[in-house]
C-alpha cells in the first residue's frame, strides 16, 4: 500500500509568501475578535498582539541549528581555567532524520499535525476552526503545529496566553523559512521532553525500553510518541495502561490517514508493550555554592540576551504576581536549557578560597548542634558572601554550614530574610548625605507619635549627630530621614534587590520592616556600592559566558563590558562609610566585636530583627565587602550572643582576606574635603548655595508678583472701568477729602436757627456725588459707610448743641423772672408788675446779644454758602480734570 509520504513532496520552504505574512499578522487579531468580543477586543488588545508579533521576529533572529544539537556539554571553568563541572542532557542519543524509520515521524504527524506538509509553520485553517469552536463552546482542541511546538519547547515558556501564542506563530513561520520539513521533524523528535529527563525519542526508547527506537515495534513506537502529550500522566513505567491506550489512538490516526495499512494496524493492536527501565546516570546535581552562583548568573544573562525585561518593584499585587509567575517559568526553562549543554562559563571561582571561607563559618557555628529531624540539617544556619571591591565580583558564597546533606541549597542567593538595621545606610543615611546633610548635623530621636518605631530597649539618646545615630543604631532618626525621601525603594531598585514587594513602598523598611526580605548577596553588593563611590555592579562570579553554535561561538556576557549603575553620589557614599566606621570605634557602637586585628579602616553595620530572629553584620575594608547572616531556616528567636558570632565571622574572614595587604583607608573622593577635622561634602556646599539662591529667588519672585498684581489690576480697571487705576485712586482720595471736610464742619445753632442745611446740602451731598464716581466695589462700600457714619455723628452733635442752647435760654428766662432786692424797683400800679432797670438793661443786652448772635449766624451761614459754592466749584473743576485725563 502506498503511503501518504510517497505522494508528498518534502520540500524546503524557500520564501514565505506575502499573503502568509499578512495572514499571520492578522490571525492574532482575528482570534482576539472571535474569542475576546469583536471590535471592542480588537481595540483593546490590538497593540498587544502587534507587540507579540515583533517579539516573534526577535526570537526568529536568534534561531540557530546548534540550538537543537546539544553536542557539547555546558562547562564551568574556574579561576585558572580548570574544569569545575560539566552539565549535559541525560544520555543524549541523537538520531538524524535519515536514520529514523518512517513510522516514527508518521506517528507524530498523524496525531499532532495532519497538515504538516501543507502549511508554512502555522495552520491557519485549523486555527480559525479552533476559534470558531471556542465561540460555539465545542471542542477546545489546540491548533499548534509541530513547528510551533518545537518553538515553544526550545525558545518560549509554557504560559497559556494569547501574546505567547502570537509570538510562537511568528517564530514558527521563520523557522520554516530556515529549515526543511525533514529538519524540523528531526529537531522536534530529538528535543521534546519524554519525561524523567529524557530529551528526544531515541533517548526515551533506551530509557523506557532498553533499545533504540528503530528496534521498537509499531505499538511501542506509537506509545512513546504519545508520552509527550503529558509525560507525567502517560509515564510508561507508572501509568503503562494509559500510555498504551494513547498509543492505540495514535495507531488509529495513522491508519485513518493511510500511513499504515489495515493489516499493519490490526497487527500492531495485538503487539505488546513491555517496559524495561534503564535510568540515566548523568549527575547534574549542583553541590557547590559558587557553581550555583555561576549558573544563576548565567541563566539571567541568557534571559537578558533573549530580551527578557527584569523588574524589581511593582505597583500592585496583580502586576507582581504576573511578573513572578512569568519570571519563574522563563528562568526554569532557561536554566534547564543551560544544563542541557552548549555553553562555557568562565568564572573567577577559587576553590581554595571558597573552602577556607566555608571553614570559618563552619567552625564559628560548631557549638550549635541541634538538627532538623526531617532533613538532617542543622537547625541554626548561616550564610556569607564576599565581594572583591575592585572587580565587583563574588569571590566566595557560603550558603550554609557545609553539612553533606545541605550542599545543594545556597542561602546566600536563595533565602530572603529581614535585614533589621543593616539596611539603614542605604535607605536613610546615604540619601541624607546625598541631599547635603553632614555627619555632624544633629537630630532629635523624640518620637512625634506612636507611628514611629522605638529604639532597642525603648532608649532615647536625645539630640545626637547623624554619625552617633549610625553608631548606636538609632531607629527613630533613621525613620525620620527615610520620611524625607520621595521614593524610599529607589536605591534598592537600582541595586536590583530581588526581594522587593509592592507593599514595601513604606519608610518602615528603613529599619528593616520588609514584606519578604533581602538576600545576603544583595546586601553584600550594597556595601560594595558604597566603597565604589556609589556605583553599583551586579554581583556575579562569571567572567564570560559563551554559547557554542554550529561553527561559531557567541559571547552572551563579558564582565569587562558590564557597566556600573550610579546609585549614590560619591561624597554621600563616602560620608556613609565614614559614619559606619563609628559602629566599630564608638564606645557605644554596636559592632565592636567585628574589629579586624591589624587593620583599622573598617566600616560596618549590625542588624537585628524583631524577636531576634535574624542577626546580620555587613561591612567592608577598601579591599572586600562581606555580609554575614545567622538564623533558623524557619524564623525563630535567637540568643543575643548570636550578634557577636556574626561579627566574629566577619572579623576572621576579613582578617584572612586582607592579610599581607597594605593598610590603607577608603579612597576619599575629590568632592569631600576636611575642614577642622570635619568632613565637608560638595553636596552640603551645593545645598547651602541652593538655599541662598532659593531665598534670593523667592524675594525676586515676590517682587515680581507684586508688580504683576498691580499691573494686572491697573489693566483690569482700564478694560472694565474705562480709566486707569491711578485715576480711580484719585477719585477715592477726593471722597476721603470730602469725608475729612464733613468731619471738620463747625456746627452752629441758636434758639431758632442752625447751619445743618449747609452741612447736608453742600458737604454731605458733595461727598455722595464724588462717591458715585468710584468704581471699585469694595472701596465704594467702605467709603459709603464712613460718609454715613460722619453724617450720623454730626447729626447727633447738632442735637446736643440745640439742647444746650435751649437749656441756656431757659436758665436766662428763669433768672429774669426773679425779684430784685435793690431800691431801683418801680411799681406799676396799673399792672401790678415791677420793672428793674438792671433787668431791663440785661434783657435788652440779651436781645441785643441774641440779635447779634443771629446776625453772626446768618453771616456765617452766608460765609458757609460761599465756601460750599467755592468747594463745589473746585470739585467740579477737579472732576473735569480727571475725566479729561482718563479720556
Amino acid at each position: 500500500m502506498a503511503t501518504k509520504s510517497q505522494h508528498t513532496k518534502h520540500r524546503k520552504t524557500k520564501k514565505m509568501a506575502v499573503s502568509s505574512i499578512i495572514s499571520l499578522s492578522l490571525i492574532g487579531l482575528i482570534l482576539v475578535g472571535l474569542i475576546g468580543g469583536g471590535t471592542f477586543a480588537y481595540f483593546k488588545y490590538g497593540d498587544s498582539v502587534k507587540a507579540s508579533i515583533r517579539a516573534g521576529y526577535k526570537v526568529a533572529d536568534g534561531i540557530h541549528e546548534a540550538d537543537f544539537h546539544a553536542t557539547k556539554p555546558t562547562t564551568v571553568y574556574g579561576q585558572n581555567s580548570q574544569v569545575l563541572k560539566e552539565f549535559k542532557k541525560a544520555q543524549y542519543r541523537y538520531l538524524t532524520y535519515k536514520e529514523m524509520k518512517p513510522d516514527i515521524y508518521h506517528a507524530l504527524i498523524a496525531i499532532e499535525d495532519q497538515r504538516f506538509y501543507e502549511h508554512h509553520g502555522v495552520d491557519i485553517q485549523g486555527l480559525v476552526s479552533v476559534a470558531g469552536n471556542y465561540v460555539l463552546s465545542r471542542d477546545k482542541r489546540g491548533a499548534s503545529t509541530i513547528t510551533q511546538q518545537l518553538i515553544k519547547n526550545v525558545y518560549l515558556s509554557s504560559e497559556q496566553t494569547l501574546n505567547r501564542k502570537v509570538t510562537e506563530m511568528v517564530a514558527a513561520q521563520a523557522l520554516e523559512q530556515k529549515f526543511s520539513k525533514q529538519q524540523i521533524l528531526e529537531f522536534y523528535l530529538n528535543n521534546v521532553n519524554y519525561g524523567r529527563g529524557a530529551a528526544g525519542i531515541n533517548t526515551a526508547a533506551y530509557m523506557y525500553l532498553g533499545k533504540s527506537i528503530n528496534d521498537a515495534n509499531l505499538l511501542e513506537t506509537a506509545t512513546l510518541i504519545g508520552v509527550t502529550n503529558n509525560p507525567a500522566a502517560l509515564d510508561p513505567i507508572t501509568h503503562t495502561d494509559a500510555a498504551v491506550a494513547r498509543g492505540k489512538v495514535i495507531l488509529k490516526a495513522m491508519y485513518d490517514q493511510k500511513y499504515i495499512s489495515s493489516s499493519r494496524y490490526h497487527a500492531a493492536l495485538n503487539e505488546t508493550f513491555k517496559p524495561d527501565y534503564h535510568p540515566n546516570n548523568v549527575d547534574n546535581t549542583v553541590n557547590d555554592n559558587q557553581i550555583a552562583v555561576a549558573l544563576s548568573s548565567a541563566t539571567e544573562d541568557i534571559m537578558r540576551a533573549n530580551h527578557f525585561k527584569f523588574q524589581y518593584i511593582f505597583p500592585d499585587q496583580q502586576t507582581q504576581t504576573a511578573y513572578q509567575s512569568h519570571y519563574s517559568a522563563v528562568y526554569k526553562k532557561t536554566y534547564q536549557h543551560l544544563l542541557a549543554g552548549g555553553y562555557s562559563l568562565y568564572t573567577n571561582i577559587d576553590p581554595k578560597l571558597q573552602q577556607s571561607m566555608q571553614q570559618i563559618v563552619t567552625q564559628a557555628m560548631a557549638g550549635y548542634t541541634a538538627k532538623n529531624p526531617q532533613t538532617g540539617n542543622f537547625t541554626k544556619q548561616a550564610s556569607m558572601t564576599v565581594i572583591d571591591n575592585k572587580t565587583g565580583q563574588v569571590v566566595a558564597s557560603i550558603g550554609g554550614r557545609g553539612e553533606a546533606t545541605n550542599k545543594t541549597y545556597n542561602r546566600a542567593i536563595l533565602s530572603l530574610r529581614q535585614p533589621g538595621s543593616s539596611i539603614k545606610p542605604y535607605l536613610a543615611y546615604a540619601p541624607a548625605f546625598d541631599s547635603g546633610m553632614l555627619e555632624t548635623d544633629k537630630m532629635s530621636d523624640k518620637r512625634p507619635n506612636n507611628n514611629y518605631p522605638n529604639n532597642f530597649g525603648n532608649i532615647s539618646y536625645g539630640t545626637i549627630t547623624l554619625k552617633k545615630a549610625v553608631a548606636v543604631s538609632d531607629n527613630v532618626i533613621a525613620y525620620k530621614l527615610a520620611l524625607k525621601q520621595p521614593d524610599i525603594t529607589a536605591p534598592l531598585t537600582k541595586m536590583r534587590f530581588i526581594g522587593l514587594d509592592y507593599r514595601d513602598n513604606n519608610p518602615i523598611i528603613s529599619v528593616g520592616g520588609f514584606t519578604r526580605g533581602v538576600s545576603n548577596q544583595d546586601m553584600t553588593a550594597a556595601v560594595a556600592t558604597l566603597v565604589n563611590h556609589g556605583n553599583y555592579r551586579e554581583p556575579t562570579n562569571v567572567n564570560k559566558l559563551v554559547q557554542h553554535n554550529d561553527s561559531t561561538d557567541q559571547t552572551l556576557y563579558d564582565h569587562a563590558d558590564d557597566a556600573a549603575t550610579k546609585v549614590f553620589r560619591d561624597d554621600g557614599a563616602y560620608l556613609t562609610l565614614d559614619a559606619m566606621k563609628s559602629v566599630l570605634t564608638d564606645p557605644q557602637g554596636t559592632g565592636a566585636a567585628a574589629k579586624v586585628p591589624g587593620y583599622r579602616y573598617v566600616a560596618g553595620k549590625t542588624g537585628t530583627t524583631d524577636d531576634r530572629k535574624d542577626f546580620w553584620f555587613t561591612g567592608a575594608t577598601p579591599y572586600y565587602s562581606i555580609a554575614v547572616w545567622i538564623g533558623d531556616d524557619t524564623p525563630s528567636a535567637q540568643g543575643q550572643e548570636i550578634a557577636t558570632v556574626t561579627q566574629q565571622i566577619f572579623s576572621q574572614a576579613m582578617k584572612q582576606l586582607v592579610a599581607n595587604k597594605p593598610v590603607v583607608d577608603f579612597e576619599r573622593p575629590s568632592s569631600v574635603r576636611v575642614v577642622k577635622n570635619q568632613l565637608i561634602s560638595q553636596a552640603s556646599d551645593q545645598a547651602k548655595q541652593l538655599a541662598t539662591r532659593q531665598r534670593q529667588n523667592a524675594a525676586v519672585i515676590a517682587e515680581q508678583k507684586t508688580w504683576l498684581a498691580n499691573h494686572f489690576e491697573s489693566l483690569q480697571y482700564k478694560i472694565s472701568a474705562g480709566l486707569t487705576l491711578s485715576a480711580e485712586e484719585q477719585r477715592e482720595q477726593q471722597v476721603l477729602a470730602d469725608i475729612d471736610a464733613m468731619t471738620a464742619f463747625q456746627l452752629k445753632a441758636g434758639p431758632t436757627t442752625d447751619n445743618w442745611d449747609v452741612f447736608k446740602t453742600y458737604y454731605y451731598q458733595q461727598a455722595l456725588d464724588d462717591l458715585s464716581r468710584v468704581k471699585r466695589t469694595s472701596n465704594y462700600n467702605s467709603l459709603h459707610e464712613r460718609i454715613i457714619a460722619v453724617y450720623a455723628s454730626q447729626e447727633t452733635a447738632l442735637d446736643k448743641l440745640k439742647d444746650e442752647v435751649a437749656r441756656q435760654a431757659a436758665k436766662e428766662d428763669a433768672d429774669a423772672a426773679t425779684p430784685s432786692d435793690t431800691d431801683d424797683t418801680d411799681i406799676n400800679r396799673d399792672t401790678g408788675t415791677t420793672t428793674s432797670a438792671s433787668s431791663s438793661s440785661r434783657s435788652s443786652d440779651q436781645e441785643a446779644s441774641s440779635s447779634s448772635e443771629s446776625s453772626s449766624t446768618t453771616d456765617e451761614s452766608s460765609s458757609s454758602d460761599d465756601n460750599a459754592a467755592n468747594s463745589s466749584s473746585a470739585n467740579n473743576s477737579e472732576s473735569s480734570s480727571s475725566d479729561t485725563e482718563n479720556n
